[in-house]
């Protein structure tokens, strides 16, 4: 069950994500509903051809039950099937349903028929109900968002007390200065009807970059827009739950990308109260590698600030810690669970501060 004081991550569903997930503190997964997005196939460069879509559909269950083991919300659009194969809607919550996993659908207004119909079998027989999941573009035309969530409820056969509202901004960044950039983006509450009798109703955005841009210090906007949204609706009957993208931001790695080419940078990332900390090194892999070596350098920087919280604050700090002492500096997916981890439980421990819950 969704609350204000629960944190809803938005996660691509790769290994780098569920190995964070898996080494969380048990008091901090407690506080935790992520939202897993399912990603595409990739695209096989030597055979070129994509990788079969039952394959990497098989193991989505026993890797949820594995990795996470608790309540999650289930998104499936980005894979591409909903609006081209939406029998598969029904192959991947079965094979959920079939593992043991605790799932919810992630659905959005501009669902085909035929969509919402596979996704209307599936909340029937789980008796979970739904998420709808409402993007800016939807905002586009006012006159017809509150007709579409109508439409959408009445295919699914639910009322709002059935459905966990998530508000996704996507993209968040502050023009001009954070109360008229939170004003404007807070003025799309008022386009849904009802807001306060969702089942629950979630607030997600990003601010990372999508590079580092030479900078190394930005806000956390999301995380600002969040705590703002609590400060003007501290009296009312309902308070958002907070999303975000975690480290990463709302786009997906193109399904054809081709890593033979790709040149992979040294990065860290870690999370600071009301910023991001961001550096890059030099290349990791291809002509002007530097290598792994670099990350003892980078995390070395890093320790010595005061911003860092020190090895005992999260297993993503404990790795930070060992590798400024030259313990070891991993590969690509290990610095994506560090980051990922390191704020996942920043983020609860942000909560718990701001509502005064003990974890």
């Amino acid at each position: 069950m969704i609350n204000s004081t629960t944190y809803v991550p938005i996660l691509k569903w790769k290994q780098g994500e569920y190995q964070a997930l898996l080494k969380l503190d048990e008091r901090i997964k407690d506080r935790i509903i992520p939202l897993i997005e399912i990603t595409p196939p990739g695209y096989d460069h030597e055979t070129k051809t994509a990788r079969d879509i039952n394959e990497h559909i098989s193991d989505l269950a026993s890797r949820l039950k594995t990795k996470w083991g608790r309540e999650a919300l289930i998104d499936i659009d980005p894979i591409g099937l909903t609006t081209d194969k939406p029998e598969y809607i029904l192959k991947i919550f079965e094979r959920y349903r079939v593992g043991g996993c605790t799932v919810t659908p992630v659905v959005k207004l501009d669902e085909a028929v035929e969509a919402l119909a596979a996704y209307t079998a599936v909340i029937k027989t789980d008796k979970r109900g739904a998420v709808l999941r409402i993007k800016t573009n939807n905002f586009a035309n006012h006159s017809e968002i509150e007709a579409n969530i109508t439409r959408v409820c009445k295919s699914l056969g639910l009322g709002k007390p059935d459905i966990d509202l998530v508000i996704d901004f996507e993209k968040v960044s502050i023009v001009v200065n954070e109360e008229s950039t939170f004003e404007t983006m807070k003025g799309f509450f008022n386009k849904i009807p009802d807001i306060n009798f969702w089942r629950s109703f979630t607030v997600a955005g990003s601010s990372m970059a999508e590079s580092n841009q030479d900078i190394n210090l930005y806000k956390r906007a999301e995380w600002l827009f969040y705590k703002y949204c609590v400060s003007k609706f501290r009296n009312s009957f309902r308070l958002p739950a907070f999303s975000d993208y975690s480290i990463g931001t709302p786009k997906h790695a193109a399904p054809n990308l081709d890593m033979r080419t790709f040149t992979p940078m040294a990065k860290v990332r870690y999370t600071f109260d009301s910023e991001w900390y961001y550096y890059t090194g030099a290349p990791v892999k291809g002509r002007k590698s530097q290598g792994f070596g670099q990350y003892k350098k980078l995390c070395e920087d890093l320790v010595k600030r005061d911003e860092y919280r020190g090895e005992d604050f999260s297993a993503g700090d404990k790795y930070i810690k060992e590798c400024a002492g030259g313990k070891g500096t991993g590969n690509l997916s290990t610095w994506v669970w560090v980051a990922t981890n390191q704020h996942l439980t920043k983020v609860v421990s942000d909560l718990s501060n701001l509502y005064g819950f003990s974890i």
